[in-house]
């Protein structure tokens, strides 16, 4: 779950966040109004949970042209990669399963 660390710079911004709340229950209601299959809701609420990956680099690079880029991407990928594929994806297939099952 991205439970991201939105691009290595805010460490206390990190974790189950609202945003990151908001973005798996929306993923979910699609999944469960769309008729997915638990496997397929999973790796939505992954996905929609894991923006900040995709997007915080690209972002701050264009925001904060003065910031070091190998920073919040080492950040990000070093510290909270490994939690999302311990913790994270365990519990998003878990409720997936709870949920569209």
């Amino acid at each position: 779950m991205a439970l991201g660390l939105k691009g290595g710079f805010a460490l206390s911004e990190s974790g189950l966040s609202a945003d990151v709340a908001i973005s798996l229950g929306a993923a979910l209601a699609l999944a469960s109004a769309f008729g997915v299959s638990p496997g397929n809701g999973a790796l939505l609420m992954v996905l929609a949970a894991s923006a900040s990956y995709i997007v915080v680099p690209a972002v701050v690079r264009h925001a904060i042209p003065e910031a070091n880029p190998s920073l919040h991407f080492g950040m990000s990928l070093g510290l909270m990669f490994p939690l999302n594929i311990l913790v994270g994806i365990p519990a998003c297939v878990k409720v997936a399963q709870r949920v569209l099952s």
